[in-house]
């Protein structure tokens, strides 16, 4: 049985970390997407590695999104 005091340290170490990942999967989106505009698609296709870390600092922030919620459950 862990400390509560632990579990809440690992909890918010981890939401911390999904923010910032969530932040910046939201931040390259913006950079890359403009709704209605045609350049979005010759955007993307430039920004293929750009696009691919946004992608994937999504899913990992919603996996430490989840993690932390398992976390809190003693």
């Amino acid at each position: 049985m862990t400390a509560p005091k632990t579990l809440a340290r690992i909890a918010g170490a981890l939401y911390l970390i999904a923010s910032v990942l969530f932040i910046l999967g939201d931040l390259v989106r913006a950079r890359l997407v403009t709704p209605g505009d045609a350049a979005t698609v010759d955007q993307l296709r430039s920004s293929a590695s750009l696009l691919r870390l946004g992608l994937a600092s999504d899913l990992l922030s919603a996996a430490l999104f989840l993690c932390t919620a398992r976390s809190t459950r003693s």
